[in-house]
């Protein structure tokens, strides 16, 4: 049980809303609450369960609400009883739920979906393979029978990452390989895509499900995966130094480099190895703002903050490091630009003579349909603009410049052989879009 927890605690940047065990002990036994593991787990504590198998996850919504009602995992109790966890996005989801009404989705998750036909074919493997047949997206998935036997499954494309561990008959199972490192063990490999295994009384299975067409997002790399994670043999923190490097090479402005914490760090630190400018961390990052607005958020809307306090909130300037001079800015991407405006505003009126955006990702045009945070194209402050797109951002947040890295340059940086997901950038999609999702491509 120990290990769930330890890996649940060491994935918090892929979500914190809410955490949830499913456990095996003399069959299938769910906690599951709004709130972060520490928390949760003083409950599976007080239930006393004992076993040597499970599941757990943490949970950031992009597609059904955040509450406990779509909080993971899901137990089916219907067909073949089952526990089941999800990381990306089912983008057809809603069309699923109507061509199936017999499975009576209980709610609008694209896990509980997902769950129900698996569990409706009677058997887990035959479930994926009808799974795969239907749904179109991401969909990296840790399953639990009631017998006890678990399913790991990476989709055909590999969107996200999936990784597992073998050590001393310990058989682990985490999105990102340095969690791992929390429990200070060195196996580990990387699932292939569409690669399914099983962990059985007949130990570990190995099947495919679907064919190899591999897709990675790109900003698995860029953004959402810890900095100690790897991606084809090199750490996070390294690729980002490395794109950070690319555009310091090409810089011409004498400032200051400062990081937008944490996301920006290693961007700024190649950028200011390359440039030969000052790196300073003169933006004081709020770890702990992230409760606060979790507690916030679920009082109710009078007490709501808007993205643009909780940018303030999340970043709080230290004046004596940027009076007087020319900043310069270095993030991941500029999404929707309300956090690179509030700073912006924040930087200049304590006394910043400049305020320039350096940015590790091309501008972000199209919706991700995959498990994302930026699925609605017209809130993207890059989507309306053909060209002179530093030009439009600039002067949309506030900003004495903008630059961002080339997409030629950032596949370079990736090791890219034509098999990451781009869509965001491009528009070009290795899916079908699902009309459900048209959001993603209209503006």
């Amino acid at each position: 049980m120990k290990s769930l927890y330890v890996l649940a605690s060491a994935q918090q940047n892929r979500g914190n809303e809410s955490t949830g065990f499913g456990l095996y002990s003399d069959g299938i036994k769910i906690v599951k609450e709004m709130g972060r593991p520490d928390e949760v787990f003083k409950r599976v504590l007080e239930i006393g369960v004992n076993g040597d198998r499970g599941t757990s996850q943490t949970r950031y919504s992009t597609r059904g609400r955040s509450d406990i009602r779509h909080s993971q995992p899901f137990f089916i109790n219907e067909g073949i009883g089952l526990v089941i966890n999800h990381n990306g996005t089912i983008a057809n989801a809603d069309e699923l739920r109507k061509k199936h009404p017999e499975l009576k989705c209980k709610t609008r998750s694209d896990t509980e979906i997902a769950g129900r036909i698996i569990s409706s074919e009677g058997d887990v493997l035959d479930g994926l393979e009808r799974l795969y047949e239907e749904a179109i997206g991401s969909y990296n998935l840790v399953i639990m029978d009631e017998c006890g036997d678990i399913y790991s499954y990476r989709d055909e494309r590999g969107f996200h990452p999936l990784w597992w561990s073998l050590e001393n008959d310990s058989f682990l199972v985490m999105s990102e390989d340095m969690a791992a490192n929390a429990l200070l063990r060195k196996s580990r490999e990387e699932f292939k895509p569409a690669e399914l295994l099983k962990v059985g009384e007949n130990g570990i299975e190995s099947y495919e499900i679907g064919s190899q067409d591999l897709a990675e997002c790109f900003f698995e790399v860029n953004y959402f995966q810890l900095p100690g994670s790897t991606h084809r043999g090199k750490e996070n923190m390294e690729r980002r130094m490395d794109i950070g490097r690319v555009l310091g090479e090409e810089e011409k402005i004498d400032g200051i480099v400062v990081p937008v914490l944490d996301s920006g760090k290693y961007y700024a630190e190649g950028f200011a190895e390359a440039s030969g400018l000052e790196y300073i961390e003169a933006l004081h990052r709020n770890r702990d703002y992230r409760v606060y607005m979790d507690a916030y958020e679920r009082s109710g809307d009078k007490y709501k903050l808007s993205r643009e306090e909780k940018a303030a909130l999340k970043h709080i300037t230290i004046p004596s490091k940027i009076k007087g001079k020319k900043v310069i800015l270095l993030d991941d991407s500029i999404v929707r630009g309300s956090t690179s405006r509030v700073i912006t505003k924040n930087l200049r009126k304590l006394g910043a003579e400049e305020v320039h955006w350096r940015i590790g990702s091309p501008p972000i045009r199209y919706g991700c349909i995959y498990g994302l945070d930026h699925s609605v194209r017209k809130k993207l402050v890059a989507a309306p603009f053909e060209k002179d797109i530093e030009e439009e951002v600039a002067r949309i947040i506030g900003a004495d410049s903008v630059r961002y890295i080339s997409i030629d340059d950032l596949k370079k940086c990736l090791d890219c052989r034509g098999d990451h997901c781009y869509a965001c950038l491009t528009g070009e999609y290795p899916t079908e879009v699902p009309e459900e999702m048209r959001s993603a491509i209209e503006i």
